[in-house]
């Protein structure tokens, strides 16, 4: 019998930002952490800043993509493709991540994701394995369920049967495997990532990992003084270790509680946000194929 209550490893909160403030990104992303760093601080939230604490944030970039068939009938059945195109000292890397989201929790967490054996497919061992709450305004939680590899070469994916052939569950959806692949519309986003150096903690008396803000935009060309196609402003936390499988995770109700009001507060700063954006991921397969350039 598939599991059907799987522990959450992580929430992570989402919120996606009006790109006008952030043409110019340094001045934007510092003006807007600021704001909601101190309604952090008002909270009672305790700010642990890094030995580098000079630098604001942690700057990486990449190139992020979906793939899909021509009638995306992978999405129309609850699963993303997303490949991700990063150079780490000179030396490319892609990250190949098959995730199925729903609001119904027990749905995402009965999926089997299952992939060929890394060995035989001559791909690193780092398989990463994951069950997450995403949470968007005004609080609205999916459930997601993934599963990430890495490579040094590029992926070889122009049809299902080739897809398939390293997450073996895809042929339970009963898509021929002859069916193209392609990339969803056309659509390779030049993606800069912030880390942020600061972390939170709405509870320091509690031993658990405080939260990691991140900024991440999204642009056409990638180039100088561009205006971002799409930004988020995301944060997260993970839960505390459980060792036991069959228990359900714990998440320290102070900790939540604090998330959930710097959550609410940061979305009274309209000015800041867009409301009529929900992820990264719509705006690849909806928003993109909207725009006139």
């Amino acid at each position: 019998m598939k599991n059907l209550n799987l522990p959450i490893t992580s929430r992570e909160y989402k919120l996606m930002l009006n790109v006008t403030l952030f043409k110019e990104r340094e001045l934007g992303v510092h003006e807007f952490w600021k704001l909601v760093e101190s309604l952090a601080v008002r909270q009672g939230a305790r700010i642990i800043k890094s030995d580098n604490g000079r630098k604001l944030y942690k700057e990486e970039q990449k190139k992020t993509y979906y793939l899909d068939t021509a009638s995306q009938e992978l999405k129309r059945n609850g699963f993303i493709v997303r490949v991700r195109e990063e150079e780490k000292k000179g030396i490319k890397e892609y990250k190949l991540t098959l995730k199925y989201r729903s609001e119904d929790r027990y749905l995402s967490a009965s999926q089997n994701l299952s992939v060929h054996p890394l060995d035989i497919l001559e791909l690193k061992k780092d398989l990463k394995e994951k069950f997450e709450e995403d949470i968007i305004p005004p609080f609205k939680s999916k459930f997601s369920r993934s599963i990430s590899l890495k490579s040094e070469t590029e992926f070889d994916l122009d049809t299902i049967g080739q897809l398939a052939s390293i997450f073996t569950n895809l042929t339970e959806l009963n898509i021929s495997s002859n069916q193209k692949l392609g990339i969803v519309n056309n659509f390779i986003a030049n993606e800069v990532t912030l880390k942020l150096n600061p972390k939170i903690n709405f509870a320091p008396e509690i031993n658990i990992d405080p939260i990691e803000p991140v900024f991440s935009f999204w642009y056409l060309l990638g180039t100088p003084g561009e205006l971002p196609l799409v930004g988020e402003f995301s944060f997260d936390y993970a839960s505390e270790k459980e060792t036991d499988q069959e228990k359900l995770e714990k998440f320290p109700l102070t900790f939540v509680q604090g998330a959930n009001q710097w959550f609410a507060s940061i979305q009274q700063q309209v000015n800041w946000l867009n409301f009529n954006s929900t992820t990264k991921t719509a705006y690849a397969y909806e928003g993109f194929a909207t725009k006139n350039f």
